[in-house]
């Protein structure tokens, strides 16, 4: 027996992130290619998860015992990954110190306070790419800042080392909290 869906709207595989210094050219669509300022963040360990999370509060009055609505008080978006390549511009992505460090040697200083955080922009492809196709879906994020704890676990094989990064979106002007880029078929 039929279940009644449609198989092709059954969507595989962990996509990829891309990180950019904040102001650098919002993508325009789904499939076209990003601008050069995008970095591939590279292998995560289970994929990339993005939540929208809604906070309501009920409308009650005296004479009813149900809340005769809901109000959305509170929006939350958030990027959680693990990344598989622990490396110091990565790591400078968590600890909010932008987008625009290499992988050197130099030494990493934390920022004093959040005065000093420096968020970045990122997109998510479904394709493996900088340059998507009509079957791309992509969801940009014009800025996130790090949230959560940063622990990085030094184990014996086969156990790597893991990067976490819990990622807050943050509301530019002018700008959505989040920009999704539906593929041709409307999938997201």
């Amino acid at each position: 027996m039929s279940a009644g869906g449609t198989t092709t709207n059954v969507k595989l595989g962990p996509g990829r992130v891309w990180i950019a210094p904040l102001g650098t050219a919002a993508p325009t669509s789904a499939s076209a290619a990003l601008d050069a300022g995008y970095w591939a963040l590279g292998y995560t360990e289970d994929g990339t998860t993005v939540d929208i999370e809604y906070t309501s509060e009920g409308i009650e009055v005296a004479e009813e015992l149900d809340p005769i609505d809901y109000v959305n008080t509170a929006r939350s978006v958030k990027l959680n990954l693990q990344a598989a390549e622990v490396t110091r511009k990565r790591l400078a992505v968590v600890l909010a110190l932008g987008a625009e460090y290499s992988d050197d040697a130099s030494v990493i200083d934390l920022p004093d306070g959040a005065a000093q955080q420096v968020g970045v922009s990122i997109v998510w492809d479904s394709a493996e790419t900088a340059v998507g196709n009509d079957q791309n879906i992509r969801w940009y994020i014009p800025k996130v800042l790090p949230a959560g704890t940063v622990s990085i676990a030094r184990q014996k094989a086969p156990n790597k080392a893991l990067l976490p990064m819990e990622l807050n979106a943050v509301l530019v002007t002018g700008s959505p909290l989040a920009r999704i880029f539906p593929n041709a078929a409307g999938l997201v």
